[in-house]
């Protein structure tokens, strides 16, 4: 490399990392980064893990929002996964969502342990779930039951950050969606909000029935960013 100061990123779209770190030219020196305070976490299944863009997790609305934003980021999505759990989703072994946010591996590895959720606390999470679920037969009242569930379950590991439900780019299941914000706000949460996303995108943003194109994912990006923002002070 030329003399001066060069960024190094390191990102997986898989199960593992297998950097094993840098050898240093003679009198080099690493630079301690700068590193926001404030964590965003986007949970959700294959569009938010960027599939059928040209870089995955790396051109999907989370991380150019986290990017955009300069904040850590992170993204807790498997492709083809629903809500709801037992159901013969695209997901390995069948384990929805609710089950595996409080895993530490993907849902191939079922005895998995636990995530340790005092590593860090997440200021915003942002969940886009319900496209798996609609696609393979989840009603709307059982939808809605575990969507609320699931909100109980976020709080409870992130007892002071503030939960964005979107509504999915496809607008697949957004009553049952909206429903449980407001049954979670009518219980004395008021620090959960939904996300209206209709109009962000139009057919010509999608690759298919579900997975925005790499221009997609920034027009939502674009249009999600300034509301994250707002909520992360």
């Amino acid at each position: 490399l030329a003399s001066g100061t060069h960024t190094l990123r390191v990102a997986s779209a898989g199960d593992s990392i297998r950097f094993q770190g840098l050898i240093l030219s003679s009198g080099a020196t690493t630079v301690a980064p700068a590193i926001s305070s404030k964590l965003i976490e986007f949970v959700g299944d294959s569009v938010t893990a960027g599939a059928t863009t040209t870089e995955q997790d790396l051109t999907a609305y989370g991380w150019l929002i986290g990017e955009q934003l300069k904040v850590r980021h992170t993204q807790i999505a498997q492709p083809g996964i629903c809500l709801t759990d037992k159901v013969h989703c695209g997901s390995p072994n069948h384990i929805g969502m609710i089950v595996q946010f409080l895993k530490l591996q993907n849902p191939s590895y079922p005895t998995s342990p636990n995530w340790d959720f005092s590593r860090y606390q997440a200021n915003v999470v942002v969940i886009n779930l319900g496209t798996n679920d609609n696609k393979y037969g989840v009603s709307d009242s059982t939808f809605q039951t575990n969507y609320v569930a699931f909100l109980k379950e976020v709080r409870a590991k992130y007892p002071h950050a503030v939960i964005l439900a979107l509504r999915g780019f496809k607008g697949l299941k957004e009553v049952p969606t909206l429903a449980a914000v407001r049954a979670i706000n009518a219980a004395g949460d008021r620090n959960v909000h939904y996300v209206d996303t209709t109009g962000w995108l139009v057919k010509a943003d999608f690759h298919d029935s579900a997975h925005p194109t790499n221009a997609g994912q920034m027009k939502a990006a674009l249009k999600l960013a300034p509301i994250v923002s707002s909520y992360l002070g």
